[in-house]
């Protein structure tokens, strides 16, 4: 039997992260460590802060994480109590490259680190755990898509094969940045910044030498940036930025450098 829901609009459960797009016809949402369930308690956000946290509670969305699998599953479950009616959720399986699908149906978890539909009722999920979670819409709300975006991802210039499968003009998508690993938490060697200036001489600002290490060649990476970089060169300037840090918040969200084996949660999208 279906559980009743009282509260059907994520922007009102704290166990949710709103995702301010403003395209009407759009729902989308961003969901946290923290079950959705204890809103119907009633609970204040002091009761749910995790002082020790554990690999999965509470609310683990990712299915390769060696969870229980059932938990996992009755989790997905879970999220479509905040969707229209009749909607199903599209899942993938990440491997941090920058292959586009565009899906019309449902399928099994596709290969693929971005997905676009044009379909109502067929929400697009992107798993994250310190990778930038990116939505994407046209200002219409007849097109959307979902990235996940970490390092290699958008060196691989995921964002603009993703904009380049849509039908929409760029000029007219509208963007959204989730919560990621911040500038001051993502340490990463010489290598990775070379391979954003190969792609672009520009992409080196989002990059600062990290002194505090004493290896040599040490910098930290600002994941945000070299989104928002992409987006405006490509002629998307209409977007929102959560600046939340996956890392640092760990009472909040997952963070796979800091915990290792950890949970994973998700941005979902889907036209009503």
């Amino acid at each position: 039997m279906k559980r009743q829901i009282f509260n059907l609009n994520p922007k009102n459960n704290i166990a949710f992260d709103t995702v301010e797009m403003h395209v009407d016809h759009i729902q989308a949402f961003q969901t946290t460590r923290l079950h959705p369930f204890i809103e119907q308690h009633s609970f204040s956000s002091s009761c749910v802060k995790i002082a020790s946290p554990k690999s999965f509670e509470h609310f683990n969305l990712g299915l390769h994480v060696a969870d229980d699998a059932q938990k996992v599953l009755e989790n997905r479950q879970e999220l479509l109590n905040y969707l229209p009616q009749n909607t199903a959720i599209q899942w993938l399986e990440q491997v941090h490259g920058n292959h586009v699908v565009t899906v019309k149906n449902v399928n099994t978890p596709i290969q693929a680190d971005a997905v676009i539909t044009r379909t109502p009722k067929l929400a697009l999920a992107i798993m994250t755990a310190d990778c930038l979670p990116i939505l994407l819409a046209n200002k219409q709300g007849t097109e959307i898509a979902a990235i996940h975006a970490g390092w290699r991802s958008l060196a691989g210039e995921i964002i603009k094969e993703t904009l380049g499968n849509m039908y929409s003009d760029n000029n007219e998508v509208v963007a959204w940045l989730g919560p990621c690993i911040r500038q001051e938490n993502f340490e990463v060697g010489v290598d990775v910044k070379q391979q954003f200036e190969q792609v672009n001489a520009n992409f080196s600002s989002a990059f600062i030498e990290h002194r505090q290490n004493q290896q040599a060649n040490k910098w930290l990476a600002d994941l945000q940036k070299l989104a928002r970089l992409q987006l405006t060169e490509l002629g998307v300037n209409h977007f929102s930025v959560n600046s939340h840090c996956t890392y640092a918040e760990n009472d909040r969200y997952y963070s796979y450098r800091r915990e290792q084996k950890t949970g994973r949660m998700a941005s979902i999208i889907c036209i009503k």
